[in-house]
């Protein structure tokens, strides 16, 4: 199966208990790296610098509400969950791959709009 496929075809109620439950560590430990990173200097450049060279509508700045591009929103989200360096740590020989993929999945997330995550976080295990 072809990963875009894999992608456009699996849903939520059909993975694994295990792999549900893994997606939900990891959604919170970015979270928490972003609600953290987003206090730091590092955040309130780029994303001043995406809003102000990423035009657009399709996405939005987490914890900042302002609309940019897709690909400004990604930039600004990804470097903003990375700020502190602590998104999945696992030592200095385990590079951090997983916000470039989290940031590239999630550049249109709306976090002002949080009734999905919480839905999903408070799903029964």
């Amino acid at each position: 199966m072809k990963v875009v496929n894999f992608i456009h075809e699996t849903d939520w109620k059909n993975l694994p208990q295990e792999v549900r439950s893994q997606a939900r560590r990891c959604l919170l430990d970015t979270l928490g790296a972003a609600i953290s990173g987003r206090q730091t200097v590092l955040s309130q450049i780029i994303h001043d610098f995406a809003a102000s060279n990423f035009g657009g509508s399709d996405a939005q700045l987490w914890l900042d509400g302002r609309n940019v591009s897709p690909p400004g929103a990604a930039l600004a989200n990804g470097i903003t969950i990375d700020a502190l360096g602590i998104a999945e740590y696992h030592g200095p020989r385990s590079p951090n791959r997983s916000v470039e993929l989290e940031s590239m999945i999630w550049y249109c997330s709306d976090l002002s709009d949080t009734s999905e995550l919480v839905r999903l976080l408070a799903e029964p295990a």
